[in-house]
């Protein structure tokens, strides 16, 4: 008795409008979801792709301040320029190890790229802090790249 009631419903044009709405409704919003993860995940990358271009940077002036010689009375300001390069590459590295959901900031999950960055991270850590700055020639020549 059910059957025919259920079929009569279906029958009708209001009925079939009505799911097909409700179906493009759910299709529509289960897009639109999606877009905005993948969206969310491309700007941490692209943000971290920014911060690790900044390493680079910081590595360029750590180097050139290690092949300059300081004048005979700056030597302990010139230390202190190298040990500043250093740490400010330190929470360069640590920023992007741990990633900032403000920014937002994370790296991509590709594993050559994750892979990549575990070396360099490993082998600056490997370095005491303040010997760190004799070490970067080191992990250019031994980077997997």
């Amino acid at each position: 008795m059910l059957t025919p009631l259920v079929i009569s419903t279906w029958q009708k044009l209001s009925t079939r409008i009505v799911v097909m709405l409700v179906s493009f409704l759910c299709l529509g919003l289960t897009v639109i979801g999606s877009t905005l993860l993948l969206t969310w995940q491309l700007e941490g990358s692209g943000g971290a792709i920014n911060v690790t271009g900044s390493l680079r940077m910081n590595s360029y002036r750590l180097g050139m301040l290690l092949a300059t010689a300081p004048a005979p009375g700056d030597k302990p300001v010139h230390r202190a320029r190298v040990l500043a390069q250093v740490g400010q590459m330190d929470e360069t590295l640590a920023l992007v190890r741990r990633g900032d959901p403000q920014r937002p900031l994370l790296l991509p999950p590709g594993a050559e790229i994750q892979a990549g960055f575990g070396h360099v991270n490993t082998q600056w850590h490997k370095c005491p802090g303040s010997k760190r700055s004799t070490c970067c020639s080191r992990i250019a020549r031994t980077a997997p790249w």
